[in-house]
């Protein structure tokens, strides 16, 4: 799936049928929201389904590759299943939806990211997850939820992981209802620590609830970096209702160039990945601002047993690192060509116990910078050979 080829993402911005005045009078704001939406479920359960599909219908005849709606979007009882949702998602890529299960008591609200109408992942609405959707690294989360993905604290899809070098990051955010400017400015400072991140850039992405007859003044989008994203909205007048529900076409293309620098040459010998160790070991101990804020970023460990030093492939693959250079170049570089090079001079860990023990002591070592290791880390031992 590729920026440069029109990528077009869906998004609906749906009616509640209330002003914001009786949404905001009551005490607790997010169980009457959920009131009103289970509300217009039951009293037409068919015609809340077919508004729905209405949408995701014309998602899928312009062919998008992403289609996101509100919070709680989904709605089904307990004895009921979400069958009928996943059936209409069929015809396109991945569809990223808020899901309410009624229940007795406190209804259970999650979040599901859907593939071609197969249920891929299903996420609480207190967990922001790391997913690869083809080849786009995304971070999903429901409302206020997204600060997790500011703070790096975020859930990795073990079904669809991130990369490791990912060109563009989109964060989907599934939001309830309208928010303040406080909000958007939350959404830019998540959009400014993802571009740190993207080779090529960042953008966020909101979906939400709005009051009846209300406008949005701004489409939610915030992009950065080398991304441009064009809306084309439509209204969508809700049948037999003063409901109008909106529905957004984005499509983000690439401007202007890679952000990438010049790329370093890679090591020729393990003498030159011993030297590296060393370097990155020093700037461990003095809590370089780069490599210490990405402990919990590197995946591919390697351990030199007479050094008693590890260092991620990132790091030691490169001719003559240092930490001022990596610093200025992290963005640019690709752990996937380190990792393919220091398989040469490194060999997996065959004992068991040898390579548990290995990744404890590692994030022993992290945890002086309160770093956890990552969740899919690996450790090779390297070896001293010329």
């Amino acid at each position: 799936m590729s920026i440069d080829q029109n990528f077009k993402v869906a998004r609906s911005i749906l009616d509640l049928g209330i002003r914001k005045k009786e949404l905001k009078e009551n005490d607790n704001l997010g169980k009457k929201l959920r009131n009103v939406l289970i509300e217009n479920y039951k009293n037409d359960k068919q015609k809340y389904k077919d508004r729905l599909n209405k949408m995701i219908e014309k998602a899928s005849q312009i062919n998008v590759d992403i289609m996101i709606l509100p919070a709680l979007s989904f709605i089904h009882s307990s004895n009921e299943k979400a069958a009928d949702y996943l059936d209409m998602c069929k015809k396109i890529p991945w569809v990223i939806s808020g899901k309410l299960e009624i229940r007795e008591g406190r209804s259970r609200e999650t979040c599901v990211i859907i593939e071609n109408g197969n249920m891929a992942e299903e996420i609480d609405d207190a967990t922001a997850l790391g997913v690869s959707l083809n080849g786009i690294d995304s971070r999903i989360a429901v409302s206020s939820t997204i600060k997790k993905i500011r703070d790096a604290s975020i859930e990795v899809s073990e079904i669809n992981p991130c990369q490791d070098e990912p060109d563009y990051i989109y964060a989907f955010n599934i939001g309830h209802q309208q928010y303040t400017g406080r909000y958007r400015r939350t959404l830019k400072s998540i959009t400014r620590e993802l571009n740190k991140e993207a080779e090529k850039g960042a953008a966020v992405f909101l979906s939400y609830w709005k009051y009846i007859h209300a406008s949005t003044y701004y489409h939610w989008l915030e992009n950065l970096g080398n991304l441009d994203a064009g809306v084309n909205r439509e209204h969508i007048e809700v049948e037999n209702s003063a409901k109008k529900d909106y529905f957004d076409i984005i499509k983000v293309k690439q401007i202007g160039g890679n952000k990438k620098m010049g790329r370093k040459e890679l090591v020729e010998n393990i003498e030159e990945v011993r030297e590296n160790l060393k370097r990155f070991e020093a700037a461990f101990n003095n809590g370089r601002t780069e490599i210490t804020k990405k402990l919990s970023q590197f995946k591919r460990w390697y351990y030199d047993e007479k050094l008693d030093i590890f260092g991620p492939s990132k790091f030691i693959g490169y001719k003559e690192m240092q930490a001022e250079i990596y610093d200025n170049i992290y963005k640019n570089i690709d752990g996937r060509e380190t990792e393919q090079l220091l398989e040469e001079f490194s060999r997996e860990i065959e004992d068991e116990e040898k390579r548990k023990e290995l990744l404890m002591e590692l994030e022993s070592r992290l945890s002086s910078y309160d770093k956890k290791i990552n969740k899919t880390a690996s450790v090779r031992i390297l070896e001293h050979r010329s």
